[in-house]
């Protein structure tokens, strides 16, 4: 009964219901709390009721006997869970989607228990502590991972997660971590982590697959490393809103990027010309820097399927090319630039 237009709210009489091993109530209108007898469901295997307005407290009673439950997705709700720190969960779950619950504010013990997850939300969920140890050794079968929009602090040296990682908008210090071979998303946007991307990016084994890095608004220093062309899949790249200098290396142009973000850096110098070989690129950000120059007639020649070319706040001189009144899907053209002669 997910995706209707379904209101109201949960009955008492679910616990009836002995043999329901599915229940899905996910994408409706459903409000008030979840019933207690939901923990007498004991054929259960998933339950499924994200995207509600249900709110209310969820205590251990509600899984008491869910012993059979290996999927629990009830993100994007107003619910508060609340157990004892030394609760043991009666189930073990691979999916566990809580986003959006408030489970904070300590990181959730329980979840020590969970030997066979794989996939986990628990993102804007209250948690203001550090991640423990245990959990980011808990299990090598990971393959997804949101703990994005708490106030997680302290440092991650490893992370031992298959496809996709978002610790995103958290407090994460010290430096970059190291990933598992085959991520495939790794965004780590808004937080304080420090230091160079040099370990990453080229000593990182995780170079065939990585499709998605955002690590803007960080406080990164140095240089970006020109080994760029070992990560062969990368397609979408946010650097921007750290302290990264130097010119933009070579190598970004032997990618296959749809979208490259470097604003508000200390970048400078001119813009190399293997960026024209970004033929499918969409999005080029290179505001607030101290690039210099001409701007280079291939931006609007070569970069055919350019939607947003922001270049504001450089050091750029010299004409806007014609060529750029050639790109016919692009949507905004930010041109202010600094020290900029237009002649459009």
């Amino acid at each position: 009964m997910k995706d209707n237009q379904l209101s109201g709210h949960l009955t008492d009489q679910l616990g009836q219901f002995k043999n329901l091993a599915y229940l899905s109530l996910a994408q409706n209108k459903i409000s008030g709390p979840i019933p207690l007898s939901i923990g007498e469901l004991s054929s259960l295997e998933t339950l499924r009721f994200g995207h509600n307005l249900l709110e209310g407290v969820v205590l251990e009673t509600h899984f008491s006997n869910l012993t059979r439950l290996t999927t629990l997705k009830a993100s994007q709700n107003m619910l508060r869970f609340e157990s004892n720190s030394s609760w043991i969960p009666p189930f073990q779950c691979r999916t566990i989607e809580l986003g959006q619950w408030h489970l904070g504010p300590k990181f959730p013990h329980w979840l020590k228990f969970q030997k066979n997850l794989s996939k986990l939300d628990i993102s804007q969920a209250g948690i203001s502590d550090s991640v423990p140890t245990w959990f980011l050794n808990l299990s090598p079968q990971f393959k997804y991972v949101n703990l994005s929009y708490n106030q997680l602090a302290g440092g991650i040296s490893y992370l031992n997660v298959r496809d996709s990682v978002d610790l995103s908008s958290n407090r994460f210090t010290g430096p970059l971590p190291r990933v598992f071979p085959t991520l495939q998303f790794l965004i780590l946007s808004n937080n304080l982590f420090s230091g160079s991307l040099f370990e990453l990016v080229c000593h990182s084994s995780s170079k065939e697959r990585m499709e998605a890095l955002f690590i803007d608004k960080n406080l990164l220093t140095g240089e970006i490393p020109d080994c760029w062309n070992q990560l062969e899949s990368l397609t979408f790249l946010n650097l921007g809103n750290n302290n990264l200098t130097g010119k933009i290396p070579p190598s970004l142009g032997r990618t296959g990027l749809d979208w490259l973000n470097l604003r508000n850096n200390s970048m400078f110098g001119e813009l190399p010309s293997t960026l024209q070989n970004l033929t499918n690129l969409r999005i080029l950000d290179l505001s607030e820097n101290h690039f210099s120059g001409n701007i280079p007639t291939w931006i609007g020649d070569k970069l055919s399927t350019l939607m947003i070319l922001s270049l504001r706040s450089n050091n750029f001189d010299g004409q806007i090319p014609h060529k750029i009144c050639d790109l016919q899907y692009l949507q905004n053209l930010d041109r202010i630039w600094t020290f900029l002669v237009t002649t459009f």
